[in-house]
């Protein structure tokens, strides 16, 4: 597994009680955990992420809403197999729906179900596939600063309390399952948590 993107070392060693320029292994180690806590915590990723071909239910609404959020952009969405052009949809990036627009007799692409009350996804089921990105582009000085804090309570409580298991070759750690998540980095990501989707 490649090394978080979220926090380097520098960052962590900012934090009180973290040694120097030693237990690298260890705290990159940490900081991996750390990141996993924070991706777990808010249902989210705060790296680029693709999903290929998620499957949804067409039901006749004109709102189709992904299971992961926020959106980056979206490659491609394939109704029975097929793709969809581009200006069938319209993106919601923050909520993460793709919207049919309000039916317009010029631009309206004859494949979309139209009802009595507009443009719709034709019902079906699984028979909408979306391939798309998600996560952020960037990730944020917030969660960076909650990663390092949560690695250093990892940290902190391994020295109290001794880490649960290590072995080597390759190197692994395993972290005590009641670990400390400070209750500072829980209010640094509680405005980035996304409640999953169902389906």
């Amino acid at each position: 597994m490649a090394d978080t993107t979220y926090a380097t070392l520098a960052d962590l060693r900012t934090h009180a009680g973290m040694p120097a320029a030693t237990e690298d292994t260890l705290l990159q180690a940490l900081l991996n955990a750390a990141a996993s806590m924070v991706d777990g915590y808010c249902n989210t990723a705060f790296v680029a992420t693709t999903v290929t071909l998620e499957l949804h239910d067409g039901d006749g609404g004109r709102f189709l809403q992904l299971r992961h959020r926020p959106v980056i952009s979206v490659t491609t969405v394939e109704l029975d197999g097929s793709t969809l052009d581009d200006d069938s949809y319209e993106i919601d990036t923050a909520q993460g729906w793709l919207v049919i627009p309000e039916y317009d007799a010029e631009t309206a692409n004859p494949r979309i179900w139209r009802g009595g009350s507009g443009s719709a996804w034709p019902l079906g089921t699984r028979n909408i596939g979306v391939t798309y990105i998600y996560g952020y582009s960037a990730v944020p000085a917030a969660v960076s600063a909650a990663t390092c804090m949560i690695a250093a309570a990892l940290y902190q409580s391994g020295q109290r309390r001794g880490i649960s298991a290590k072995s080597l070759g390759p190197l692994s750690y395993t972290f005590r399952e009641d670990a400390h998540f400070p209750h500072e980095a829980s209010a640094l990501l509680d405005r980035y948590r996304e409640y999953e989707v169902a389906g």
